[in-house]
């Protein structure tokens, strides 16, 4: 096989049947031995007459769809591709008019057993006697396993890993659809926010196990209680939302809300016992022109009334948004949080999976509210991100994560201790940053390998310039850059390239199903190659029990982190896990 001086494919047409009677066969060993190449390749290869017909068929392209030989021959490649594929089908007309050359696309395959075979083909144009219609050689490459993991990856970016439930990301593109739509129809939109009260008793008191068991019950009895066309979603920790569209009246939406609170308040039956939950659930209806961002509003603001005034559900009436006490104490106490020394610093071991020792921490931002207790910072944070209040807040944190690194460092054993800081994409964009962590470290007096600092994959992808900028002064330092949640979102791959990176942080949703859901199992060992292959460590994140333990050993991660180890907790606590050093 070579190509002439136009870039055309130049092969060896192979008889399909005996010589010309009377003929003299002739002696052609290179011919021949193109000829056990091109059956014996590993990918499947036709060639297609002018007309779409197929020609030949090599052994790999009948294993590909299931038909024999003889079957195959002088069928149309249409017939057995998916009638959706027709930029594949347009390409190859093309190439027969002579518009093209080369062209490749994905296409489906129809298998002989009924389901459909992805492959990318790669089809130009072949030499041939002028005598003779041009026809065509093609390349089938099968990405079976590779569609089904861009889909479990689509999947998994748009769901809630935990309960299967859309995520606020895919919820919010349906909310703003059905607003869309409100003007070219009578009925209106709805959404319900519902809380959990008291769940962060049941986890305190059964466990996480318990509490995760729990909420994927809600979110299976939210699912089986409403109609055909609503939306359940999980907004966040023990927050659920759900859009009801095409509502006619009032009355639809409260008979929604009475089956909902019915539903959660019948106990769950789980591994450690029955539990009791109720619900406060606040109710917004859709006013004209209003935006999504200000409808969840007002359905959070009658969520807390409910709350406070001890009901199940309340109405939130008119397009002005009810003040929610979360937003309003968060929006206004946030500022003097540092000053009153309500922050605090908690700790989560990460396992070297070699030694089974710790090897280190990752520094966690909680807010010991006076009013609304010890706060996550998704409860929070999102508020200062967007402000050089960010910044302030991130120093801080810094700050005492490498003091407390020195003091553990200075102890019997803690000599090769590391923590690990996140650092928001508001923080990554400022030209201090260097500057800032080079101080840091030189108070602390620990060096710059010892620190590393977790980036979010959207802020490395905000804007890599600025991003590469920031992280090769980093690097200088000596600092460590693991970029957080990675495969979490719509991975680009290229940026791994372009940024200093020293580890992959693997999304928990993947570290829950290793071992249990093959597309996981995929995903994981996909991104460890990966990693691997561009001389990254892997930190496996959400590990929750030993099987998960072996599952990334297996799979070769570096780091464990996850409550089957400890869960995040205060300095001393951290301190007293040191001193019994424990292996796993």
């Amino acid at each position: 096989m070579g190509q002439d001086k136009l870039g055309r494919t130049s092969i060896n047409r192979f008889p399909r049947g005996p010589e010309p009677e009377g003929g003299t066969p002739r002696s052609d060993p290179g011919g021949e031995r193109t000829t056990d190449v091109w059956r014996s390749a590993p990918v499947g290869i036709t060639t297609i007459g002018h007309d779409g017909v197929l020609l030949d068929v090599n052994e790999a392209f009948c294993e590909l769809t299931g038909y024999s030989e003889d079957r195959l021959i002088a069928t149309r490649l249409g017939d057995i591709c998916h009638t959706e594929d027709a930029e594949a089908e347009r390409g190859i007309e093309r190439l027969l008019s002579g518009e093209l050359h080369s062209h490749q696309a994905e296409r489906r395959l129809l298998h002989q057993d009924g389901h459909w075979v992805w492959v990318l083909t790669s089809v130009a144009v072949a030499t041939a006697p002028p005598a003779d219609p041009p026809h065509l050689v093609a390349f089938f490459q099968d990405i079976t396993e590779l569609k089904k993991i861009q889909a479990e990856l689509s999947r998994q970016s748009l769901h809630d890993s935990l309960t299967g439930l859309p995520n606020r990301i895919l919820f919010l593109d349906r909310l703003d659809i059905a607003l869309s739509r409100l003007g070219r129809r009578s009925g209106l939109v709805a959404i319900l926010f519902i809380d959990l009260d008291r769940f962060k008793g049941v986890n305190d008191s059964l466990g996480h196990q318990a509490g995760d068991e729990l909420l994927k019950g809600v979110a299976g009895r939210l699912q089986a209680h409403l109609r055909p066309g609503d939306t359940a979603a999980r907004f966040g920790g023990d927050e659920f939302i759900v859009l009801c569209d095409d509502i006619d009246d009032r009355g639809t939406i409260r008979e929604i809300a009475e089956r909902i609170s019915a539903t959660i308040i019948t106990p769950f039956a789980l591994v450690q016992g029955d539990v009791r939950v109720t619900a406060s659930i606040g109710v917004a209806i859709s006013g004209a022109q209003e935006k999504a961002v200000d409808l969840i509003q007002r359905a959070d603001g009658a969520m807390y009334l409910a709350k406070q005034r001890a009901s199940r559900y309340e109405f939130s009436d008119g397009p002005d948004p009810l003040p929610s006490p979360r937003l309003v104490t968060t929006e206004h106490a946030l500022d003097k949080s540092l000053e009153r020394g309500e922050l605090r610093v908690f700790y989560q071991p990460e396992v070297c999976l070699k030694t089974g020792r710790i090897g280190g921490f990752e520094a966690l931002l909680r807010w010991e509210h006076p009013e609304l207790g010890l706060l996550a910072p998704d409860k929070f944070i999102a508020r200062a991100e967007p402000t050089p209040l960010i910044g302030s807040i991130g120093a801080w944190v810094l700050e005492k994560a490498c003091r407390q690194l020195r003091v553990w460092q200075a102890g019997p054993g803690g000599q090769h201790l590391t923590v690990a800081v996140n650092v928001s994409a508001w923080q990554l964009a400022q030209p201090d940053l260097s500057q800032i962590v080079f101080r840091v470290l030189s108070d602390a007096e620990i060096d710059g390998s010892c620190l590393s600092l977790e980036i979010m994959e959207s802020a490395a992808l905000e804007d890599t310039g600025s991003a590469s900028a920031a992280l090769h002064a980093l690097k200088s330092l000596g600092v460590g850059v693991i970029i957080d949640d990675f495969g979490k979102g719509y991975s680009s791959l290229s940026y791994l390239k372009a940024l200093p990176i020293d580890a992959l942080k693997m999304d928990r949703s993947y570290v829950s199903g290793i071992g249990q859901n093959p597309a996981d199992n995929a995903i994981a060992r996909a991104i460890v190659h990966l990693a691997r292959a561009l001389g990254l460590e892997v930190v496996a994140e959400g590990v929750e029990s030993s099987a998960q333990l072996a599952e990334c050993r297996l799979l070769g991660c570096d780091l464990a982190q996850g409550f089957y180890f400890a869960p995040p907790q205060t300095a001393g606590a951290s301190s007293e896990m040191l001193r019994r050093d424990p292996r796993w």
